[in-house]
Order: structure tokens, then sequence, then C-alpha cells
């Protein structure tokens, strides 16, 4: 009995220590990969559609930041909304008349019906395009001159489709907070070592651009328009057609309207559902690496040998403390300044919560977006419910 007993133990250390290691390399490769220097490269012409819908928070400011970024007025970009109804509607006209000498536009897209929203406001813009490559853009992303620059490179060089990491840059509330950990020192510390091993190779809807070609050679969008998670369906299907996808070096600023604790809470087990149906190796992978398993790897070794207690709780304060050390090093990098202190003190707080939060998604199908209940199926595919 007392052989298995230490076989546990030793195996758990093992798992524990592996994990160590390999957030460790996940921070080298972040810390490697993200340039943070201001480029001095021209951009080349391409598109940009904003599929938008209500007036978030400091939305014209975001929708402001990429027009002033585009400084050699090389842009098109279209506005996508549904109805002149929606509060999106007089804040994107208001940007568009400050710029008359620009390529803006409005586009009414209509009632999305049974389409998902956004997907349908894409659809719809779609036809409008001028250029050659295309990126759709949500609208809580603040662009800045780096991520156009580098957008323009990527498909210079030969990128069939691009997209970029979404980084939050602003804290002011708990909900925010939560937010932070879950992009920054969650979603990001894998993607730079996962796209370098060619392991993972997906997108991020927040800022992600196609070459026109090969959107057509995927049937188009309107294929993808009863998916929930329509980045990732539609970078599957980049895949299997043999496309060249690139990351790029330098992420995309995301605010997320989110200010309380509960609000955040939803936001996030609502992502937790859409991944789970649309992404479920994805979803494995995430629970495999999170904080709440490797807590109780550490509590298991504790209780497996009365000599191991020490050894259990204090490989688990290794990783806390690592974790703290690595998402500190990571923001002073790509941000050149640490967030709120808070935020770091909070990391495993923080990483137990989200775990909980990933858990609960095995036990749901429906999920509420933009006022409609949808039911989700295997592969990200969504029903309307109501609404």
């Amino acid at each position: 009995m007392l052989a298995w007993i230490e076989l546990i133990f030793i195996g758990l250390a093992a798992y524990v220590v592996l994990q160590i290691l390999y957030y460790l390399a996940c921070m080298i490769c972040n810390l490697n990969f993200y340039r943070v220097e201001a480029p001095r490269q021209e951009t080349e012409p391409f598109t940009i559609i904003k599929p938008m819908k209500e007036g978030q928070e400091q939305l014209e400011e975001n929708l402001r930041s990429l027009i002033e970024a585009d400084t050699e007025n090389r842009l098109q970009v279209l506005f996508a909304i549904e109805t002149k109804e929606d509060p999106a509607y007089p804040i994107a006209c208001n940007v568009v008349g400050s710029y008359p000498k620009r390529d803006l536009k409005i586009v009414l897209t209509g009632p999305s019906r049974d389409r998902m929203g956004k997907i349908h406001n894409m659809i719809e813009a779609f036809p409008h395009v001028k250029h050659s490559r295309v990126v759709f853009s949500d609208a809580d992303i603040k662009a800045d001159r780096r991520l156009l620059v580098e957008t323009s490179k990527n498909f210079k060089t030969g990128a069939d489709a691009i997209y970029a990491t979404p980084y939050v840059f602003n804290v002011d509330s708990i909900g925010q907070l939560l937010m932070a950990g879950a992009f920054n020192h969650g979603f990001s510390v894998f993607g730079a070592l996962m796209f370098r091993l060619g392991m993972f190779q997906s997108f991020s809807g927040g800022w992600m651009g196609f070459k026109k070609e090969m959107l057509q050679k995927i049937g188009g969008l309107e294929g993808f328009s009863h998916y929930i998670a329509e980045d990732y369906a539609i970078g599957s299907a980049l895949r299997r057609a043999g496309a060249r996808i690139s990351l790029l070096r330098t992420p995309a600023w995301i605010r997320e309207d989110v200010s309380s604790l509960q609000s955040a809470m939803r936001h996030f087990h609502k992502w937790t559902k859409v991944i789970c149906n649309a992404a479920p190796s994805l979803y494995g992978f995430v629970l495999a690496h999170c904080s709440l398993f490797l807590t109780f790897c550490a509590l298991a070794m504790s209780l497996a040998l009365v000599q191991g207690t020490y050894w259990g709780l204090g490989l688990w304060g290794t990783w806390v403390l690592v974790r703290i050390a690595g998402s500190l090093l990571q923001d002073r990098a790509i941000l050149g300044a640490a967030l709120p202190w808070t935020l770091y003190l909070c990391i495993p707080l923080i990483d137990i919560m989200q775990a909980i939060i990933w858990y609960g998604g095995l036990f749901s199908k429906t999920v509420t977006w933009r006022g409609k209940k949808y039911r989700v199926f295997r592969g990200g595919k969504v029903r309307v419910i109501s609404g």
C-alpha cells in the first residue's frame, strides 16, 4: 500500500514540476516574441470592418484610435450596425463626420434574424470591401500604430490570414481585474509557444484578418453564420484549406466593458460554455493546466505521505510565485508597465475562480448573447431558442 502511495506522490509531484517548467517556457517565448518598439514601416492599404451593437463605454475613443493610427490615410473602415436605432449608430455618425477626408462608411445591415449578430454584420458589410485584404475588429479593441503596421507587414510577407492576441491594458474595477487575469495571464500565456510549435493556430475575433481569395476558397462567410465562435470556425476551415496563418507580434488592446465581479463571472462563464462545445480539445487543454487542478495535486501529495506534506505545499507555493513573477514580467514587457499590484497578488485566487467557472462550463448547453438565447451544439453551431 505504501508503495502505491509513494508512486502517486511522485507522479503528482512530477506533473506539478512539468507544469512549472512549461509555464516558464511560455513566459520566455512571450518575452522574445512580442515586440514593444515603435514601428517605422509604412502600411499597405486594407479594409477594416467594425461589427458593432449597442454603445459600449469608450466606444467612440476606440473608433477614433483606429483612425488616428492610420497616419497615411490608407485604410477603408466600415462600421457595421444593424439599425439606426442602435445606440452605436449616433456614435459612429459622429466619428465619420469628424473625418470627412477619410474612407469611412456606416453600413446598416438590418436585423440579424437567425444569424449570430456579429457574423451577420460581417457578412452584410463584406460586399462593400474595396481592398484585397480585410480585417474584422471588435468594438472593444483600441488600435494603435503598431497593430496596423504588424498587420500590413504580415500580409505583405505572404500571410493568408492573421490574428492578434487580445490584451487588457486598463484595470479600473474588480470585473476588469478578472478579465485581465483571463486574457493577459490565461489566454495569452500559451499562444506564442503553441503557435511557434505549430500546435495551435486559431483565431481571436478581436482582431483577425484575411485575404479575400482565402475566404472565397472556404466558401465565404455565410457558412459560418450559425457559429457562436465564428473566429475559431473560420480559423479551422482555413487550416484545413492550407492557409498560411500568422500570429502578430503585437497584441490587440482590449477594453472589456465589465465592472462588477458578478458581470465578469457571467461573461466568463458564457465563454467557457462556448469553448467547451466549439473547441473541446482546447477546453481539455485549459482544464489540464488550470491552477485548481495543480492545487488539488499539491493537497493530494500532502495527504499521500506525512513526510511529503511540506513537499506538496512547497511545490504549490513555487508554482504560485512563478505565476505572479511571470505575469508581472510579461505585463512589463508587453505593456511597458505593470498593472495595479493588487492584480498580481490576486492571481492565485483569480486562477482558482476561473478554473471553477471553466469546470462549470461542462454542465450547460445554452448561452444568452445580445438579448437572444441560444442552444449550443457540438462544433459550435447554435440555434435560437428565444429573443
